[in-house]
């Protein structure tokens, strides 16, 4: 008796997973400078800043939004501008 014998070969795709990534546009703070990018969740040090001083959580933003950030960063009178000065004069 002869078996045949077939092998079989599966290409597996790992499946993309895709993180929030966020980017920092405020001043700086405690290490964290303009520009700095998170993916997933936020670290604790970072968490813990925002919680004794809730403005620096609006500089976080989707980096989705960035170009159009760094636009209202250029004008003073932007939301994101007061924000940026608030945190800049309190600092954490």
């Amino acid at each position: 008796m002869s078996e045949k014998t077939e092998k079989v070969t599966k290409t597996v795709t790992p499946k993309k997973t895709t993180q929030l990534q966020r980017v920092y546009i405020g001043p700086r703070i405690n290490g964290v400078t303009h520009g700095t990018i998170f993916a997933g969740d936020l670290p604790d040090y970072l968490q813990n800043m925002i919680r004794e001083l809730p403005t620096i959580g609006a500089l976080v933003i989707n980096i989705s939004e960035l170009p159009a950030a760094n636009k209202a960063l250029l004008d003073k009178e932007s939301r994101l501008s007061i924000l940026y000065r608030q945190v800049e004069e309190k600092g954490v």
